[in-house]
């Protein structure tokens, strides 16, 4: 079994070297490291090359998912493990993940915890929708689970690891950049495709989190991301009378909207619903364990129709 590890990376200063020494010290079978460079202004970058990196810089930040996505595409290794520039792994971390991942056709995520002594064990995610916002969420679960391995619903942060063979159903869209809906994307698109998410406790991947942006976000990419989102992986009755007139008409610019009805993007749509082997339906009453939304009730058929039965 082969390992390909994807970061991607924004100034990160010194703290690149250390994540990849610690990819490098606790992986036995790693393949290959892809950085992603997205657009640094700092040195963090120049040496990984020497230190057995494969480095693919962008002159300009385009964000995390398309960055993502570029690194996965050139992957060789029979997994994906996607980490950040800020990360440490115990021994074995991404070996043990990769094996079950494969293993179980599934996206495996160790412990996550933050460099911080008083930062507790992550335990996995929970989806939701954000409170304040309405768009796509997880909390993170601090609750331990008496299993070694259990699932759950939600990616909210790397390290995790998915097959390469499974990535073509889960991939990033281009589409998206900036900051923010990442791994929203990835557990609707797991979601409705019944790819499991699976925590297994024991290995553990390190993280420092931040307290701000490190770089500049803006709400105009946030929204459209969401947006985006909502108008792939749903089909378009539940996109014309719940998402967009509930959430994101009053959200997004005319050019975005225009987007949002190119040919581009509609394509996409219609290639994720040709592999989606759940009703838009379940999302609230699986993922969200609440009723669908009453917009929604008049088209319950629509929803349902030409799905695959499981």
């Amino acid at each position: 079994m082969k390992i390909s590890v994807v970061i991607t990376a924004y100034n990160e200063g010194e703290e690149l070297v250390r994540t990849l020494n610690s990819i490098q010290t606790n992986t036995s079978r790693l393949h290959e490291i892809i950085v992603i460079d997205d657009g640094s202004t700092d040195d963090s970058c120049n040496e990984i090359e020497a230190r057995g990196a494969v480095r693919i810089y962008h002159s300009k930040r385009v964000g995390v998912g398309a960055s993502r996505d570029e690194g996965a595409r050139i992957a060789t290794g029979d997994v994906i493990s996607f980490l950040d520039g800020h990360q440490r792994l115990t021994p074995d971390c991404l070996d043990e993940c990769s094996e079950i991942a494969i293993r179980k056709s599934a996206i495996v995520s160790p412990g996550i915890q933050g460099f911080e002594p008083q930062n507790k064990l992550i335990h996995g995610a929970t989806f939701q929708l954000c409170p304040l916002n309405g768009f796509f969420s997880a909390n993170w679960q601090l609750k331990p689970s008496w299993r070694r391995l259990h699932q759950s619903n939600a990616l909210r942060g790397p390290g995790y690891t998915i097959p390469r063979n499974l990535y073509p159903k889960l991939s990033w869209i281009q589409g998206m950049t900036g900051w923010g809906g990442s791994e929203a994307l990835l557990s609707l698109k797991a979601f409705f495709t019944r790819v499991p998410i699976l925590f297994l406790r024991g290995p553990i991947a390190y993280h420092r989190f931040k307290r701000q942006f490190h770089y500049d976000v803006n709400w105009d990419e946030i929204w459209l991301n969401h947006a985006l989102i909502a108008r792939i992986c749903f089909d378009t009755a539940t996109w014309e009378r719940y998402w967009y007139p509930e959430l994101f008409m009053s959200k997004l610019s005319e050019t975005m909207k225009e987007f949002l009805t190119s040919d581009e993007v509609l394509t996409l749509q219609m290639e994720f619903n040709q592999i989606k082997r759940r009703a838009d339906c379940e999302f609230w009453r699986r993922m969200l364990k609440e009723s669908p939304p009453v917009q929604l009730s008049q088209c319950s058929r629509l929803v349902t129709f030409g799905l695959p039965k499981v």
